[in-house]
């Protein structure tokens, strides 16, 4: 019984050290974040986090009810939120990427609104 405190309170010394260096790293990055990047790809951003989720929210939906009574429906639904996750963060690497310098942000942009649509349509065919 003895081991098992002794394990506690060592488990909890080590959180109280921790704790604030997260704490510290985590404004840190936050300020940085803030700082440096552009409003419009913090929207694509937020974008990226609504899809991952959108894709979260219909799984645990799923475990919830536990059925996958309309699966062609839950299958087209995971299939646009992983999709549009993917699209989406390729669409943040090319538009703040400096490797990407010879590629135009409007071809990048213009690529992105035609894979969307064929993700979306090929979504609407899987629901059937």
């Amino acid at each position: 019984m003895k081991a098992v405190n002794n394990y506690f309170t060592t488990a909890a010394k080590d959180a109280q050290t921790v704790l604030p260096a997260l704490k510290d790293a985590y404004s840190r990055l936050t300020v940085q974040y803030d700082e440096t990047t552009h409003p419009k790809l913090r929207i694509l951003d937020g974008l990226v986090i609504f899809s991952l989720l959108s894709f979260v929210v219909q799984i645990v939906y799923m475990i919830v009810l536990g059925t996958k009574e309309p699966l062609n429906a839950l299958m087209a639904g995971c299939f646009c939120s992983l999709g549009q996750f993917a699209l989406c963060a390729s669409l943040r690497i090319q538009l703040s990427d400096t490797t990407f310098t010879s590629y135009s942000n409007k071809k990048s942009i213009i690529e992105f609104i035609v894979a969307s649509f064929l993700l979306y349509l090929s979504a609407f065919c899987l629901i059937n």
